[in-house]
């Protein structure tokens, strides 16, 4: 009985072992060892089942020996504890396998979040990379960082503008998040599944992923800023540098118009002395005629560099708006290419009068004149129009006083590319121009919004892409009651009496052109060519000296400065001041002088010498 029961004992225990076995070949994955360990405990089991069946049958050939079947029994023992121990060892084996893949699977996705996020990095920091380059390559990056890259894409709107994969697919399984500037939603990220995928505890998307379209978007936000900001730090810089350089340009044309002033009112005096000594029927006259006009002209041209040179105070007076349009299409002529054909249109029932700046306002006609020109590279026509309005078509404009209700209107259209509406915004702003660097300043057509708005006017725009662009300025009219009647120009009547005059001027040809006119006219002309000779020559003729003529621009001393001494010491002569400074102020001059601005002609200077002999108050006489 003893050796059945040992014997039945290690059959149990045996074939217990051989159940654990396959268990532990289940969590070891058929390993060949682990199969020939479990092949020998069933075997073993067999063996034990054999021994217990002749047990029980009483099997006197081959009975139990019972030492024998202590052994097997302890052997039994051994191998389902070894059995039962193990298989506890080999699952924990297996867990750390499984863990150890699955935290390098998660290092992995890791990694690449990181390198997405440090070649999103190395993107801003690329020389001359743009703004649009930057969050088009932020969009290629974010598919290949994702756990799905095949069925994934990526799109950036931002203001308008769409960044996408050229994958992108929008789905219903996406995620997306704002992209936020100085507190302010700018655009948005989208990430989508292009094939739908089962969600999980963290949602669609892992949260890792989450986590990485959160961190872009962000990261774009900054960058933006940023970029902003130093596209704002350039253009900044870049308006002070185009100040400095019309700063430098406007010094260059004051010093010009200076020097070309004198020119002129030598070329003028000469002429204006010809003309007087000629009888009416000679044809030299008529080629006097031209000069004393194109000196005229080049005077204006003079003032339109002043006025560029912001030297020159506005002047408004009574202007016909259509005689100074057509006065200027001769030099639009001169500045557009053969290629544009020019249409000058101001068919006005009656003078448009306006006060204006004549200048000025040919400015804005010329200013409007070169962007079209601009606008057509390749020719076409540029149409400037003219006409009246009643205040019933202005709309908003609020009427002038003296306009009467009446407007004048320009109107100036051209055939160009035309603009998009984000440009016509933004095109009276100061120092902004659609022109690449080094082709325009940005101030053109600032400067005629200044104007039109300063003359109490208005200016719109209206363009489409294609199709051209049309300017139209809309001006006050004033009543014709308010122009004065056209004063006929001034002769060389005024005649002198001997009165000694003394005249001190550096230009030796104005000098001379002016001493010449005055000894003509009956004056004795004495002469000083700097301001310390000014004062030794009124020292030696003091009671002689009916009246001073001096330029405010003498060598060693200025002409106001040497009267400023005169008149300290108590000398009342008269005096003129000529000058081509528009810095020059009559207001700071004494109640004795008059201010004589040059280019003058002849009879201007002798109608002024008149005047001055017989003045008691300081005035300003300009040409």
């Amino acid at each position: 009985m003893v050796v059945d029961f040992i014997v039945g004992l290690a059959a149990i225990l045996q074939y217990t072992a051989a159940i654990l076995a396959l268990r532990v070949l289940r969590i070891t994955g058929r390993e060949p060892a682990w199969l020939l360990i479990t092949a020998v405990v069933f075997l073993q089991a067999i063996r034990r089942s054999v021994v217990l069946y002749r047990s029980l049958s009483h099997d006197a050939v081959h009975p139990p020996d019972l030492a024998a079947e202590c052994v097997g029994l302890a052997i039994s023992v051994v191998m389902l504890v070894g059995v039962a121990r193990i298989g506890p060892f080999f699952l924990s084996i297996l867990q750390s396998r499984e863990e150890l893949r699955n935290r390098s699977y998660d290092l992995g996705e890791r990694v690449k979040e990181l390198n997405c996020l440090y070649k999103m990095a190395g993107l801003t920091e690329q020389p001359d990379v743009s703004l649009e380059q930057i969050v088009q390559g932020t969009v290629d990056l974010i598919p290949p960082a994702c756990r799905h890259p095949e069925t994934t894409c990526a799109r950036i709107i931002l203001e308008g503008q769409v960044f996408g994969t050229a994958n992108f697919e929008e789905t219903p399984w996406k995620l997306d998040r704002d992209i936020v500037v100085h507190g302010e939603r700018v655009g948005i990220l989208e990430v989508c599944y292009r094939q739908e995928r089962p969600e999980d505890d963290e949602g669609l998307f892992p949260k890792e992923e989450q986590d990485l379209i959160n961190v872009t978007a962000g990261r774009l936000g900054r960058t933006i800023e940023r970029v902003r900001a130093e596209e704002d730090r350039e253009a900044l810089q870049e308006q002070l540098h185009q100040a400095h350089k019309m700063e430098a340009v406007g010094q260059l044309a004051a010093g010009v118009a200076h020097d070309f002033s004198n020119l002129l009112t030598v070329i003028r005096g000469h002429a204006d002395n010809a003309g007087t000594m000629l009888p009416d029927e000679n044809r030299v006259r008529k080629d006097l005629e031209f000069i004393q006009e194109a000196t005229h002209e080049a005077a204006d041209l003079t003032r339109a560099l002043l006025t560029f040179s912001r030297k020159l105070p506005t002047e408004k007076m009574p202007v016909d708006l259509c005689v100074l349009v057509q006065d200027s299409e001769r030099l639009l002529r001169r500045v557009l290419p053969a290629a544009i054909e020019l249409d000058v249109d101001t068919a006005c029932e009656s003078p448009l009068w306006v006060s204006a700046d004549r200048t000025q306002v040919r400015q804005v006609v010329l200013n409007l004149a070169i962007n079209a020109r601009d606008a057509m590279p390749d020719g076409g026509t540029l149409r400037v129009s003219l006409s009246s309005m009643a205040e019933s078509d202005i709309g908003d404009l609020p009427e002038t006083p003296g306009s009467g209700g009446s407007f004048a209107r320009l109107v100036v259209t051209d055939t160009g590319v035309g603009m998009p509406p984000e440009v016509q915004t933004r095109i009276f702003e100061p120092f902004y121009t659609t022109k690449i660097r080094g082709q325009g300043t940005g101030l053109g057509l600032s400067i005629v919004h200044g104007i039109v708005q300063d003359h109490g006017g208005h200016i719109e725009v209206q363009s489409e892409i294609g199709k051209g662009t049309t300017f139209t300025v809309v001006l006050p009219c004033i009543r014709s009651g308010a122009v004065a009647e056209p004063v006929m120009p001034t002769t060389i009547t005024p005649k002198g009496k001997g009165e000694l005059l003394l005249l001190a001027e550096d230009d030796q040809h104005v000098r001379g052109i002016i001493a010449s006119t005055l000894e003509t006219l009956g004056y004795v002309v004495t002469l000083a060519e700097d301001g310390p000779t000014v004062l030794e020559v009124f020292a030696q003729h003091d009671d002689e000296i009916r009246l001073l003529i001096l330029d405010a621009d003498l060598p060693k001393r200025s002409g106001p400065d040497c009267l400023r001494e005169l008149r300290e010491r108590g000398v009342k002569t008269p005096a003129i001041v000529i000058t081509g400074n528009v810095d020059l102020d009559s207001s700071k001059l004494d109640d004795k002088t008059i201010l004589l601005r040059k280019p003058f002609g002849m009879p201007e200077l002798a109608g002024t010498v008149s005047e001055a002999l017989g003045t008691d108050t300081g005035q300003e006489t300009r040409s």
